[in-house]
This record gives structure tokens, sequence and C-alpha cells, in this order.
């Protein structure tokens, strides 16, 4: 069983990737995310990763299922909506409601494949 704080670690260094590549400039973002081509996909997949790793955190840290899912979901609300707030005063970036609506797309699937996902029995 991996530990909370490895889990925690592992969600901080994701949210640091993804905010770091939303405040560079689009023409110099050395595109990983091109493996999801658009940038509807690539936000929808960046926040449902962020979402299933968040889950993982909450669940290592002994919530409960619903407990995890639902500060999953405040999570990665919060953050979608933080890095549209920083994007927005840059002169180089653009922060649209669209961009939080492909984010909201991600955190829903996630949760819904969490939701409906058998919970592993311990033993």
């Amino acid at each position: 069983m991996i530990k909370a704080r490895y889990r925690l670690m592992v969600v901080i260094i994701y949210l640091i990737f993804i905010i770091t590549f939303a405040v560079m400039p689009a023409d110099k973002n050395p595109a990983p995310l091109y493996l999801l081509p658009g940038e509807f996909w690539q936000h929808l997949g960046s926040l449902f990763f962020l979402t299933v790793l968040y889950y993982w955190y909450a669940r290592g840290r002994g919530c409960s299922r619903r407990g995890a899912i639902a500060r999953a979901a405040v999570f990665s609300i919060v953050i979608g909506i933080v890095i549209e707030a920083i994007q927005y005063p840059l002169p180089y970036r653009v922060a649209e409601l669209k961009d939080l609506k492909a984010d909201i797309y991600g955190i829903i699937t996630a949760l819904v494949l969490m939701g409906i996902m058998p919970a592993r029995k311990k033993g």
C-alpha cells in the first residue's frame, strides 16, 4: 500500500505539470498533450487524470468512497477555475469558458467511472 504522503506528492507533481503548461505560451509548449489532439481533449484529459489522482490520494487518507469522490470533485473544479483565472491576465494566453466546460466534462467522466466501478474488497 502506498502511503498517503507519497500519493499527495504525485498529485502535487502532476498539478505543477498542469499549471506549468497552462501558463506557458502556446507556441513554446513542448506539447506532451498532443497525445490528445485538440484543446478540448487536452483539457478533458488533464482534469480527468487530476480527479482520478486526487481520488486515489483521498482514499489513501482513509476517506470513504463517497467522501473521496466529493473531495476529488471539489478539488478538481477549483483547480480548473484557478487555471483559467491565472490565464486571464496573461497576454499570450486566453481564458475561455469553453475550456472550463471541457475541464468539467473531464471531471464528470472521472467521477462517473469511479462511482460505477466496484469497490475493492480488503483482505
